[in-house]
């Protein structure tokens, strides 16, 4: 049996991990997409984007779930997302992206993540 004290404290732990996702969610909604293996929200979310702004969107560092440093195509490649990251390199997402020397690509997080068939993805996409 765990004690009540303990038992809270777990109670609480999910509610807040609960709630740093959907701030997450709220303030990077590529990386949601992505994470979600939403294709078709990424595509909405591109159009409503104008290209100066989608660019560097696309691959920018943020929260994926709750990992962060996590471009939209890491994150898609992490949780073996396959639409996602066909969307994301249509759109123009970097397919090597690091977010600095020494911190994990796309295909990195995908490998690091034991996702096979996204590994073969980013390197069918030009990732190395």
């Amino acid at each position: 049996m765990v004690p009540k004290s303990i038992e809270s404290m777990m109670k609480c732990t999910r509610v807040l991990l609960l709630l740093v996702a959907a701030v997450a969610a709220a303030e990077y909604p590529l990386h949601e997409a992505a994470r979600t293996n939403n294709a078709e929200e990424l595509k909405s979310l591109a159009a409503t984007l104008a290209p100066a702004v989608l660019v560097p969107a696309l691959d920018e560092v943020g929260q994926c779930g709750g990992s962060a440093g996590m471009t939209p195509l890491s994150c898609a490649g992490a949780v073996g997302a396959h639409e996602a990251i066909a969307q994301l390199v249509e759109l123009g997402a970097t397919v090597d992206f690091a977010p600095k020397d020494g911190q994990m690509s796309a295909l990195h997080w995908a490998a690091a993540r034991g996702r096979a068939d996204s590994v073969g993805a980013l390197l069918a996409a030009g990732a190395s």
